[in-house]
């Protein structure tokens, strides 16, 4: 199921802002208590609001404005000086594998109304002193920025968890930054330096970022190329069927290809033939995930989606194992046959293992589901195997 991705409400007296996650953009609401005034404490426990106008004995709630394009996620916005910070996601969902696509902005608390938009400093976590802010964004990136009604200032800036997704909240207290990432604690001593950058000679000595650990982190990314918009949803039927179709490719092209290629097909034993073709649905399954979601957008049927035929291929690997296993039965005696067997299975086990870390990885768990496909499958690829023999 889903982990809660709600952020904190953003009040400044006497708008309470919501900002939600999956692109439903932010909604404010204008707090008063019964005789007009604003709410400007807690209140009482017992109130009642809704979307459109709703008063108590106590608490009046009326809608003020909303903003679709200011949809935070994980991070929660802050207030100063009558402005809102805070992220516009476009992803549905922040990802835990990459950082989060989107823009930084700042609206008019008392509108809604845009201001202006930074496309680089990324989803981030804010501590508010003023008209400046720290940052910490998803990439592991610190800044320290001077905001106004007319855009952004960047006074400094520092990468200090480059190797992961960071979706914590700093801590600032007494000139010191706490920051934490998936692996490490840092605490930056902000007071420490010279307007020229210098560390003072009276301070006591220091780690640079430099002298962190890193982590040479090489991302699998590379072998899909792509990515679901809605990872955590079922698929639709429309991608189920394109997920077959582009499978079906992959399992009909080595059977036109491979009878053309090689000329001795006709005379090869029907599971010498089986072997052949499922050797190679498995590499073409494999490469044409990366290759039509990088260079097949333009293709009917495909622009703009996902296309997933690794489960093909791990199929095919499951059936040639089968039937490999099934010439050890046939042929007890043939330690050729026995070698083949454990080969085959062991090449099975690792892809299965590969593509359940893969996808992890990746974040698509979803897709995890054709691995318990292979219980309706082994019966079929039995029944194949033992035709393929003869038995």
């Amino acid at each position: 199921g889903y982990d809660e991705h709600s952020t904190i409400p953003a009040y400044a007296e006497p708008l309470l802002v919501f900002s939600a996650p999956f692109q439903a953009g932010a909604t404010a609401y204008r707090l008063s208590w019964g005789d007009g005034t604003a709410a400007t404490d807690a209140g009482p426990s017992d109130t009642a609001a809704d979307t459109t106008n709703a008063v108590s004995d106590r608490l009046a709630v009326e809608f003020a404005w909303s903003q679709p394009k200011f949809s935070n996620d994980v991070t929660t916005c802050v207030v100063t000086d009558d402005l809102l910070f805070g992220f516009d996601l476009r992803d549905p969902q922040s990802k835990a594998h990459r950082p989060s696509r989107g823009e930084f902005r700042c609206l008019d608390m008392q509108t809604g109304e845009i201001l202006w938009s930074e496309p680089d400093f990324g989803q981030s976590s804010m501590i508010a002193s003023g008209n400046r802010l720290l940052l910490f964004s998803d990439a592991g990136t610190v800044r320290r920025i001077e905001v106004s009604r007319d855009g952004a200032k960047e006074q400094a800036v520092a990468e200090v968890f480059p190797d992961h997704v960071c979706w914590t909240r700093p801590t600032f207290a007494d000139g010191l930054l706490y920051l934490r990432g998936g692996e490490q604690f840092v605490c930056l001593d902000l007071s420490i330096t010279t307007e020229s950058g210098a560390q003072q000679s009276d301070a006591a000595p220091t780690l640079h970022l430099s002298d962190l650990p890193r982590h040479d982190i090489r991302s699998p990314f590379w072998l899909l190329n792509g990515e679901r918009e809605h990872p955590f949803m079922p698929p639709e039927a429309d991608e189920l069927l394109r997920w077959y179709l582009t499978g079906l490719a992959c399992v009909l092209l080595p059977g036109l290809l491979i009878p053309v290629v090689d000329r001795g097909w006709k005379s090869q034993s029907p599971d010498r033939q089986l072997t052949l073709l499922c050797g190679g649905v498995v590499p073409l399954a494999l490469i044409a995930t990366p290759l039509l979601n990088r260079w097949g957008t333009s293709m009917p049927g495909i622009h703009g989606a996902f296309v997933f035929t690794w489960p093909a291929g791990l199929f095919a690997l499951l059936q040639v194992a089968v039937l490999a296993s099934q010439r050890v039965t046939r042929h007890p005696g043939h330690r050729h046959h026995y070698w083949a067997a454990r080969l085959w299975g062991g090449l099975f086990i690792a892809a299965s293992l590969g593509y359940y870390l893969c996808l992890k990885h990746n974040g698509l768990p979803l897709e995890w589901v054709f691995l318990v496909g292979y219980v309706s499958a082994l019966p079929v690829a039995l029944w194949t195997a033992r035709v393929a023999l003869g038995t």
